[in-house]
C-alpha cells in the first residue's frame, strides 16, 4: 500500500512502489445486499482494510472516499478488539469493546437488527 497516484487523500495497492500488507478476513454472516466480515489487519499501513476492501471490488458500507458512501450514511468499520506489539515495552498492548466505539449499547443493537438489509462489505465479492 502507498499513496494513491491521483488523489492525495487515498492509499492505492501499490506493487512497485507501496509497502507490503496483509489483511486476513473471513465472512461471519451474509445478508441480502451486504456481508458481515472480520477482518484481520497483519500489518499496520494507512486505511489497510478500507483499500483491501475496495480493491476487490467489496468496499465497506458507508465509505464515501473508498465506496459508494450515501448521504448521511457512516463508515461501518468498526473495531471489538485491538491488539499491537508495543516498541517502547518490548510487550503487547491493547483492549476488547463490548460495542462498536462508535456507538453505544442502545444503537448498537438497533444496527445489529438493521443488518438483517445491510451491513460491510457488499456480498457476492467476497
Amino acid at each position: 500500500i502507498g499513496p494513491h497516484p491521483a488523489n492525495r487523500l487515498k492509499m492505492a495497492v501499490c506493487a512497485e512502489s507501496g509497502s507490503e500488507a496483509q489483511t486476513h478476513f473471513r465472512v461471519v454472516e451474509r445478508f441480502d445486499r451486504f456481508s458481515l466480515v472480520e477482518a484481520q489487519p497483519r500489518t499496520g499501513r494507512t486505511h489497510q482494510i478500507r483499500v483491501h476492501f475496495a480493491e476487490a471490488l467489496a468496499p465497506i458500507a458507508g465509505d464515501r472516499l473508498y465506496g459508494r458512501g450515501g448521504r448521511g450514511d457512516r463508515l461501518r468499520l468498526h473495531a471489538w478488539r485491538l491488539a499491537f506489539d508495543d516498541p517502547a515495552s518490548g510487550g503487547s498492548a491493547g483492549g476488547v469493546l463490548s460495542h462498536p466505539a462508535s456507538t453505544g449499547p442502545r444503537e448498537s443493537k438497533r444496527l445489529n437488527k438493521a443488518m438483517r438489509g445491510r451491513f460491510m462489505a457488499q456480498p457476492d465479492m467476497i
